[in-house]
């Protein structure tokens, strides 16, 4: 069989709760930081566990089954020690694949091995499930837009306890399932870090999100907008109602347990405060600029370049595109469709990057530049 008939047989095996899990070290070791096994690790290093009722040994029978794979692959007890450094940051990995079970070991750095893994592990993708999923009964849905192949899928969940330890907790605990569902790197999961902002999580769809991946975000929007009633602006708890003897509709049912509440008319300063601080928490916490210093400045936000002579990084076209797209995906916050603006301007001399809010009625001079506009 070819490595796509692989794959199926690999998702027949095990039940919704217990199926294969994969061990992504690549991935694993980027996720969290870890530099030491990253400047080891060849790409395309996995270990694939089994199933209760399986064991690690019929699972390399069934991949001997396959014809022409271009990748290596052995029985090995636990986790190699060049690895086992990523047991400590990675609660997926420390539950799974920690001690000395059994377990497949797969190398494969070559494109070929690459394009075959993908394939196989496709299909262990797991599809949306509400009983499944953690924490629905702690979230509303709070924002939702639909992407493609160009643009990302999001939908954001707003916490009813505004408490960041939770929703510390409901983003690990959704990290953990996605992961075990082999879609740790088609849907990324964070949470505002600043307190003055809502305590929500937001899933988006990563750069390497296939149609499983989107199609996965859009089954959860589609389940809590209908639960829901529509995009929330707050999350407030029902309070708790008698049931009635006669057996009530399921629409009734959730329209109770979760109303949709009222549009809160916000002041313009409050809008520009908001969009201001989650530009600067998702700037923060972004990738393209990990290694500039971004502060929180009156009215707008700050980032230092380097101030070397020669060399150095600076100010370019593609942090400028970084800028444009998280300007649009705030703009698709609700409560931020509107009633605010943002400018750039970067100062060449001191190599600084300079951000405005402000009210729409508020223009800035001529050097600064509008995000937005064409």
């Amino acid at each position: 069989m070819d490595f796509r008939e692989l794959g199926r047989e690999l998702a027949r095996l095990g039940t919704a709760d217990d199926r294969v899990k994969v061990l992504d070290v690549d991935h694993s070791a980027t996720t969290f930081q870890l530099p030491q096994i990253e400047q080891r690790v060849r790409v395309g290093a996995f270990y694939v566990r089994p199933p209760t009722g399986v064991s690690a040994q019929e699972l390399r029978e069934l991949f001997d089954k396959g014809d022409d794979l271009a990748f290596r692959y052995k029985v090995t007890s636990g986790i190699g020690t060049d690895h086992v450094e990523l047991l400590t940051p990675d609660e997926y990995a420390r539950q799974y694949f920690s001690g000395s079970q059994k377990l497949i070991h797969i190398e494969g750095a070559r494109k070929a091995a690459r394009e075959q893994l993908e394939g196989i592990f496709d299909a262990l993708k797991a599809e949306f499930d509400p009983e499944q999923f953690p924490h629905l009964d702690d979230v509303v849905i709070s924002g939702h837009k639909e992407g493609s192949e160009e643009s990302s899928t999001e939908v954001k969940l707003l916490a009813y306890d505004d408490d960041y330890r939770v929703t510390s907790q409901i983003e690990r605990d959704i990290t953990k399932r996605l992961t075990e569902g082999n879609l740790q790197r088609e849907i990324d999961v964070r949470r505002h870090l600043v307190k003055e902002t809502k305590p929500e999580i937001m899933l988006t769809s990563t750069a390497k999100s296939t149609v499983k991946g989107r199609q996965f975000l859009n089954n959860l929007a589609t389940f809590l907008l209908a639960r829901d009633g529509g995009i929330q602006t707050k999350a407030i708890r029902a309070v708790p109602k008698l049931i009635e003897r006669s057996q009530p509709s399921a629409y009734k049912s959730l329209s109770q347990a979760f109303p949709r509440t009222q549009t809160i008319v916000r002041k313009p300063a409050e809008i520009v405060n908001d969009a201001a601080n989650r530009f600067f928490e998702t700037l923060s916490g972004m990738t393209a600029f990990k290694d500039l210093e971004v502060k929180k400045m009156p009215q707008g936000l700050q980032v230092q370049y380097s101030k070397n002579l020669i060399g150095g990084r600076r100010f370019d076209a593609s942090d400028l595109r970084e800028l444009r797209g998280v300007h649009l995906a705030i703009l698709g916050s609700p409560g931020l469709r509107e009633g605010w603006s943002a400018y750039h301007r970067y100062d060449k001399k001191d190599r600084v990057l300079k951000i405005r809010f402000t009210t729409p009625d508020e223009e800035l001079d001529e050097s600064w530049v509008k995000l937005g506009q064409t």
